[in-house]
């Protein structure tokens, strides 16, 4: 009973914080962020924009990035045309969302260590996704990490591509998750950090 009057309670104030925020004019350094997965792109994506500052696609797996974006995981594009009319829709009502890609999560992690010899066309691939769909920049999201060297080379990883993609005016967010813990390196590169 007390976790649910709890949750309930979170619920309300989070509402309220997007309401108040999302109209708050001044505060342009408050972020709303929100995951949108490929498999709830039916969702009314006007009216969920409108509450928004930023949406992260959710996701692409690395795979599918060195196949061009192409592959069947995880966004067609017809998604990203939903969005980015979604994205135009906001525009007329108030002002544009920030729309980022995810790359990795939950079950589409595999494959990061994989790509340690072709790490530049890797990211060349994710420049490419970005500009064909008019997004502003990638969230990392490795959840496969299995040893300590793993979590080093990811580390630089995160380094070396934030540097990368913000020559070419990208965005960059890591998604953490409990018990993981970036560095301040790592910190000062990207531009955000959302825990999960």
């Amino acid at each position: 009973m007390v976790a649910a009057r709890f949750r309930f309670l979170m619920i309300c104030l989070l509402q309220f914080a997007a309401l108040y925020f999302s109209s708050n004019a001044e505060n342009n350094d408050f972020i709303i962020a929100g995951y949108l997965p490929d498999y709830r792109a039916s969702i009314n994506l006007n009216a969920t924009l409108l509450h928004l500052t930023d949406v992260m696609l959710f996701s692409l797996t690395p795979a599918s990035v060195v196949a061009g974006g192409g592959s069947s995981c995880c966004f067609s594009k017809e998604h990203f045309a939903l969005v980015r009319k979604a994205r135009s829709y906001k525009l007329e009502k108030t002002k544009s969302s920030r729309i980022l890609i995810t790359v990795g999560g939950g079950g589409r992690s595999d494959g990061f260590a994989d790509f340690s010899n072709t790490r530049h066309s890797f990211l060349q691939g994710i420049v490419k996704i970005c500009r064909e769909n008019e997004l502003d920049g990638v969230d990392w999201d490795n959840e496969n990490i299995q040893t300590y060297e793993q979590w080093e080379a990811y580390l630089h990883f995160l380094v070396e591509a934030s540097t990368f993609l913000h020559k070419h005016n990208l965005l960059v967010s890591v998604a953490l998750h409990p018990g993981q813990h970036l560095p301040a390196e790592v910190c000062q590169n990207v531009d955000r950090v959302h825990l999960m």
